[in-house]
């Protein structure tokens, strides 16, 4: 019960001096650290906040420096977590999966972007390159291990980020037509969720698999299949409007590459690349 009552007298001593300042924000201190506590061992809530803000994430640039809100202080706040974590918890399990060798590849490739960074001629730059990869690898690698445990976990992820991003698509559509689908206001029609029309494209054609994975989930006559059948026409079409030919090229890849993995033809198709790019580097 010690906890307890070192937790109250530290609730009670807040708010008495947030009163007798008159800095009432004080008040909200102990809801703010009770928050951080319960995140630290239960920071599921915030990550699949931080997924659900993903597709909606306006860019905001100061300076030479941009970030993006709210998502990349969200990821800032959950790396702060998992390192809060990794002191308190003892998750042998956890410990295992840093020891894998991508994960570890990761990390010697996150050492490089330190020593790089310490050599830079733009040290502003390169330290906030080095922050932002640090709470990229800590949020979508070692977070999403911890979070993302079944296939039910796998489904609710999937779904917080169809809805934001069909509605952008839904937004960004509107908006090329009513510029008359033209190639020369492309780059402006996803403002301000993408700031070119590459990054929107991109970011649809890497969702773009995923429909057809979840539309393998429900049965046929299912209400959310045929909306995910409907969103794959409005996304193949979108993806077309977008004048990206990255884009469209990475979803004529799809089927083959689909084929790849059912048929486990992964070894011989990265040897062929292999041997294709090769000759084409040869060539150039």
């Amino acid at each position: 019960m010690q906890w307890l009552y070192t937790t109250a007298f530290a609730t009670m001593s807040c708010v008495l001096l947030g009163f007798y300042t008159e800095l009432y924000i004080l008040c909200l201190m102990p809801i703010v650290a009770a928050g951080f506590i319960i995140t630290i061992f239960n920071f599921g809530t915030l990550y699949y906040l931080m997924l659900a803000s993903l597709p909606l994430c306006i860019p905001i640039f100061i300076g030479s420096l941009s970030t993006d809100l709210p998502t990349e202080p969200l990821m800032a706040i959950l790396m702060l977590c998992y390192f809060f974590y990794l002191i308190f918890k003892r998750d042998t399990e956890h410990y295992k999966f840093l020891k894998h060798p991508i994960v570890q590849i990761l990390f010697v490739q996150f050492i490089w972007y330190i020593i790089v960074a310490i050599f830079s001629t733009v040290p502003l730059v390169s330290l906030k390159y080095v922050l932002a990869k640090s709470w990229y690898i800590t949020t979508f690698l070692l977070i999403t291990s911890l979070v993302m445990k079944n296939e039910n976990h796998f489904k609710t992820a999937f779904w917080l980020l169809f809805y934001p991003i069909l509605f952008v698509v839904i937004y960004t559509l509107y908006n090329h037509w009513q510029h008359g689908f033209q190639f020369d206001n492309s780059n402006m029609m996803s403002v301000p969720f993408y700031k070119n029309h590459v990054d929107y494209a991109c970011g649809l054609s890497i969702f773009f698999p995923f429909l057809f994975v979840a539309s393998s989930w429900y049965k046929a006559g299912d209400l959310k299949k045929i909306l995910l059948n409907i969103t794959k026409l409005i996304f193949l079409f979108a993806i077309f409007i977008s004048y990206t030919r990255t884009a469209w090229l990475a979803i004529l890849i799809c089927l083959p590459v689909y084929f790849v993995f059912k048929w486990k033809l992964i070894k011989p198709a990265l040897i062929a690349a292999s041997v294709v790019i090769v000759l084409l580097i040869s060539f150039l």
